[in-house]
C-alpha cells in the first residue's frame, strides 16, 4: 500500500516536471490517484477485510462445522456399510457351509431311512413268517382234529359193521369157513385205506 502511495506521489511530481497544468492533467487522466481516493481505497479494503472476518466468524465457521459434521457422518456411514458388507460376507460363507452340510445331512438322513426301511422290512418278513407258522400250526391242528374225527367215524363204521357181522353170524350160524368168507367180504367192502388210517 505504501508503494502505491509512493507511486502516486511520483506521478504528481512527474506532471509537475513536465510542466503540465495539474488541473488539466487531472481532467485528462482516466484514473486519478489522489490522497482522498487512496484513503477511500484503504477504507474499502479495511471494510472488505472486516467483512471477510465477520463472514468467516458468522458464516464460514458454521458452514465448516456443517461440512465437518457431514464428512463425519459420511465416514461413519461408510464404516457401517463396510461392517455390513463384512457381516453379509460372513453370512454368505455360513450359508455356503450350511448348503454343503445340507447335502451331507440329506445323504445321512437317506441312509438312516434306508436302514430303518430294511429293518422294518425284516421285521415285517419275520412277522409274516411267524404268522405263516401260526397258520401252519392251526392247519396241522385242524388236520389232526379232522383225522381224529375220521378215526371216530371209522370206528363207528367198524362197530356198525361188526354189529352187522355179529348179527349175520348169529342169523346164519355159519360154519367157520362161511364166517371167514363173510369177514373177508366185509373187509373188502370197507377197503384197505380204512384199515391203514
Amino acid at each position: 500500500m505504501t508503494n502505491l502511495l509512493v507511486t502516486m506521489g511520483s506521478l504528481t511530481n512527474m506532471f509537475t516536471l513536465l510542466n503540465v497544468d495539474p488541473e488539466l492533467a487531472e481532467k485528462t487522466r482516466i484514473l486519478g490517484f489522489d490522497l482522498q481516493t487512496l484513503i477511500q481505497i484503504a477504507w474499502q479494503a479495511l471494510a472488505i477485510l472486516l467483512l471477510f472476518y465477520f463472514l468467516g466468524k458468522l458464516l464460514f465457521k458454521p458452514v465448516r462445522e456443517i461440512l465437518t459434521k457431514r464428512s463425519t457422518e459420511i465416514e461413519s456411514t461408510l464404516d457401517k456399510i463396510e461392517a455390513d458388507n463384512k457381516a453379509a460376507q460372513q453370512l454368505i460363507a455360513e450359508y455356503d457351509n450350511k448348503l454343503k452340510n445340507i447335502k451331507a445331512e440329506a445323504n445321512k438322513i437317506l441312509a438312516h431311512a434306508h436302514t430303518r426301511a430294511v429293518a422294518r422290512e425284516d421285521e415285517i418278513v419275520k412277522e409274516a413268517h411267524e404268522e405263516a407258522g401260526k397258520i401252519m400250526q392251526r392247519a396241522h391242528l385242524e388236520i389232526e382234529r379232522e383225522k381224529e374225527q375220521m378215526k371216530d367215524e371209522i370206528r363207528k363204521e367198524i362197530i356198525e359193521v361188526a354189529t352187522l357181522m355179529a348179527g349175520k353170524f348169529v342169523e346164519a350160524s355159519l360154519s367157520e369157513e362161511q364166517q371167514q368168507v363173510l369177514v373177508t367180504e366185509t373187509i373188502n367192502e370197507m377197503g384197505d385205506d380204512t384199515w391203514l388210517n
